[in-house]
């Protein structure tokens, strides 16, 4: 019998506020890395009341997207984060077994809206090459610290 497996996609795209500022370090080749928590919310109705439930989601953006996100975004901005998912597994230091966790590994970060403070979103996209310069692009790079 064929393996009648199905494709696999690991594919994400989440729509929230930043729970603080980028922070933005760099490897030792000078590679920007910028890290963020998203706070996205989900309505939903229990009984005759609406409830909230927030995810809590770490992210995880290269390069010169990094520094770009960094310099665009702050606490509080409604984003859209796409890119992907990722485990990271560790041993606990004190002894307490496995530890494993889910992250956003960004490709693009797209503002949703713009505080009036931090002037007017251009949406300059080029039909010919499909440039959108609302989108932030993750150069490919292999030189993490981690």
């Amino acid at each position: 019998m064929a393996d009648a497996r199905l494709p696999e996609m690991n594919s994400l795209a989440i729509a929230g506020r930043l729970t603080a500022d980028p922070d933005v370090r760099h490897t030792p080749a000078g590679t920007a890395i910028a890290k963020f928590t998203l706070a996205s919310d989900r309505r939903f109705k229990k009984g005759e009341k609406w409830e909230t439930d927030t995810l809590f989601l770490e992210c995880t953006l290269f390069g010169k997207s990094a520094e770009s996100a960094a310099e665009r975004f702050g606490k509080g901005d409604p984003i859209l984060v796409e890119g992907r998912l990722q485990q990271d597994n560790w041993e606990d230091r004190n002894g307490g077994g496995r530890r494993s966790r889910i992250v956003c590994i960004a490709h693009r970060v797209h503002a949703l809206s713009w505080p009036a403070d931090k002037g007017e979103l251009k949406y300059n996209a080029d039909p010919q090459t499909n440039d959108d310069t609302r989108y932030v692009k993750e150069p490919v790079d292999d030189d993490l610290p981690f």
